[in-house]
């Protein structure tokens, strides 16, 4: 009987290693597929490191080991306690924040700490049909006329993501700042929506669609597939967008620059997007997790982004890179777009923020309600629930 047990107790303790096989097992979760490349990019790393397994969990989100999320959680994560604060690890490893695209780093920080990495990143950029018009608009003026001179019954001025969500938020933001206009004096800040500057931004957004008509009424149902579709199928001169669209454009037809600025701006001023990635508190690999994530920033990693999943890498060097210059001929164009974008106010709350902010913002797209009173009633709620909350 005790030779049964023995072998029992022999028979269990080779299952667990069998199972484990002795590695540290490293759960990464949220949105990492990046159409297939983040599981490539798992399964080289687990080469790499034979001592370590890498588990894709994208359901996991915020529980996993290490996990992505998107650049406006860095506030929401921080105060929550959901992601590990790295400053004295990057010093230790001799991490510069230089390394990587400095506005994309900036969403990483948080109260005078670093809560992650940027992982890659996103912008919005204006693309145009070159054999259309003969120069890209640099003003909201500009934008109107050579739309309305341009297009014809079968050919709209411009098309964007104009549906109720996150992306109309940032479409909004961009009017505000390339007028001028602005949204947030500091972290966890009042914010201030009803400028004179922000309200003739919103207006004149909403007149792009009612008043100069050089969009179509059905852009505010419109997605980001939906408007990038109906640019790719010849329809629209302008294209407001992401970098997604870029692998997909007709070199010979379209071109891409910054955004136009209105009559009070500098200059068009674009939203910043992207991933960064983030370290769970109470993962028991915490080092592991590090050293996963600075691989992932790194120089083979963001390459494969860039090359494989066409994201715009936060690291600077991919961009000149020799393939990458080859492969990706506008990534070098979007750069400087990349650095004069400016990021969402980081909030503890933003989500919520954000939810307020959607419907302000979609209520005068619709003619259903005043910009002016929009604006104000928007400031209003969110400052309420940021007084509230704190």
């Amino acid at each position: 009987m005790k030779a049964k047990y023995l072998f029992l107790i022999f028979l269990l303790c080779f299952v667990l290693l069998g199972c484990s096989g002795g590695k540290k097992v490293i759960v990464f979760g949220g949105d990492v597929s990046l159409g297939g490349v983040g599981e490539e990019l798992v399964k080289l790393y687990n080469e790499h490191n034979p001592d370590i397994e890498i588990k894709l969990a994208p359901g996991k989100g915020e529980s996993a080991d290490v996990f992505a999320a998107a650049i406006t959680q860095t506030a929401v994560l921080a105060e929550k306690n959901k992601a590990l604060p790295l400053e004295k690890m990057l010093k230790a490893a001799e991490v510069e924040a230089d390394k990587y695209v400095a506005t994309a780093f900036s969403t990483v920080k948080y109260k005078d700490e670093i809560y992650g990495l940027p992982w890659y990143t996103d912008v919005g950029i204006l693309y145009y049909r070159k054999d259309v018009v003969p120069y890209p608009p640099t003003t909201w003026d500009e934008l109107v006329f050579l739309s309305q001179n341009y297009r014809d019954e079968k050919l709209w001025g411009i098309v964007f993501e104009g549906k109720q969500g996150e992306a109309l938020v940032c479409n909004v933001f961009e009017y505000f700042w390339s007028n001028g206009g602005g949204v947030a004096s500091g972290e966890g800040q009042r914010l201030y929506l009803q400028s004179e500057k922000n309200v003739d931004a919103l207006r004149f957004l909403v007149n792009v669609v009612h008043w100069h008509q050089i969009a179509p009424e059905d852009v505010l149902e419109f997605s980001n597939q939906d408007a990038k579709q109906m640019f790719l199928d010849g329809r629209a001169i302008f294209m407001r967008g992401w970098s997604d669209a870029l692998s997909e454009i007709d070199p010979r037809k379209v071109s891409v620059t910054d955004l136009p600025k209105g009559p009070e701006g500098s200059g068009g001023v674009s939203c910043l997007g992207g991933q960064n990635l983030y370290i769970n508190p109470k993962t028991k690999y915490k080092n592991e997790a590090f050293a996963f994530i600075r691989w992932l920033t790194g120089e083979e990693a963001q390459k494969i982004i860039a090359l494989q999943a066409g994201e715009l890498p936060a690291l600077r060097e991919t961009y000149t890179d020799y393939e990458v210059q080859e492969r990706k001929p506008y990534f070098s164009e979007v750069l400087p777009i990349l650095y004069q974008a400016r990021t969402r106010p980081q909030l503890e709350y933003y989500d919520a923020v954000s939810a307020i902010l959607q419907n302000c913002f979609y209520m005068p797209m619709q003619k259903k309600a005043a910009v002016e009173a929009s604006l104000k009633k928007a400031t209003e709620r969110v400052n309420k629930l940021i007084n509230k909350e704190n």
